[in-house]
């Protein structure tokens, strides 16, 4: 069987993005987290979100099925997601990757995601030298056709004894964090409901990029990612430091800069300072540090910190 190359180089000369920061063309990138963080439902996020710029993916799941998916983000015109019993494909088998390769060039995908990318591997994940081998595979892909190889990925169990960082509290061999291009953690913080990214090593951007993950919780879906924004580098990792500390949410720690208690301030304010949506959260959480104003700023509602 031949494998199948595009037909010009896929070799990145300069770094280019999908997505500044979070996703990078023709790189394998991981993003890890504890179980129930919400990790799926960010890739969904980003799939979506891309999908409507007709960026064509193929989401690889293999603990949900499409339908599971449709009722979380409807039906997306280039995203295609299929289940482990819809591919014959095995990369333990000695085709497997040249199958996997000829499948993404054939349907023309820019960005494979593969939810949770241990089912990949054909033996432990704490085998450094399969972990590699695995990786390493997916990686001549991004080589080959300069697709974007996302994994998702697990955090060990809660409780570790050891674990002073977040890269450290990723499962599995060293392989898994070394041979990844770029590595994402998602972390929540236990008071506030808060998530954060945070990258934790990358090889073509700066470590302790952090982000804030803006969601509602829907009864029927679940969490459901509204935007995610950049905000002060390392967040993450205080999140780690003291899970049972609520993380300022950025855009009221902008504001509390900017307006002092009993200040008016507006939605344009707001809109200025950050996430109007993660305002918005915030206060449902914290109905006892703002009240409403009678009178308008500028014309519209206005708030005030008490």
């Amino acid at each position: 069987m031949k494998i199948k190359l595009a037909e010009q180089s896929a070799i990145p000369t300069t770094q280019d993005w999908w997505i500044k920061g979070l996703l990078p063309k023709g790189r394998l990138v991981l993003l890890a987290a504890q179980g129930g963080t919400g990790k799926t439902s960010v890739a969904l996020y980003l799939a979506k979100t891309l999908a409507q710029r007709e960026v064509r993916i193929l989401y690889w799941s293999f603990e949900q099925d499409e339908q599971d998916f449709t009722n979380k983000i409807g039906k997306v015109t280039g995203l295609d997601i299929v289940d482990n019993t819809e591919t014959e494909i095995d990369l333990s088998k000695e085709d497997g990757i040249i199958e996997l390769n000829n499948f993404i060039y054939e349907n023309g995908y820019d960005i494979l995601i593969v939810d949770p990318i241990s089912a990949l591997l054909d033996g432990d994940t704490n085998d450094n030298q399969k972990v590699r081998k695995m990786l390493n595979a997916l990686i001549t892909i991004t080589k080959n056709l300069g697709t974007t190889v996302l994994g998702i990925h697990h955090f060990r169990k809660p409780g570790r004894t050891g674990v002073e960082n977040i890269r450290g509290a990723i499962i599995g061999a060293s392989a898994w964090v070394d041979t990844a291009r770029l590595v994402h953690c998602l972390v929540r913080d236990k008071i506030g409901d808060g998530l954060y990214l945070e990258t934790v090593k990358s090889n073509i951007s700066r470590t302790g990029t952090s982000w804030e993950v803006v969601y509602h919780i829907d009864e029927g879906k679940g969490i459901v990612v509204e935007e995610i924004i950049p905000i002060e580098d390392g967040a993450g990792q205080r999140v780690l430091d003291s899970p049972d500390k609520e993380v300022m949410t950025p855009v009221v720690a902008t504001l509390k800069e900017q307006f002092a208690i009993g200040e008016m301030f507006n939605l344009d304010d707001v809109t200025s300072a950050g996430s109007t949506a993660s305002f918005y959260r915030w206060l449902g959480k914290h109905p006892d540090e703002y009240q409403v104003c009678e009178k308008k700023k500028d014309g519209k509602k206005a708030f005030i910190f008490i």
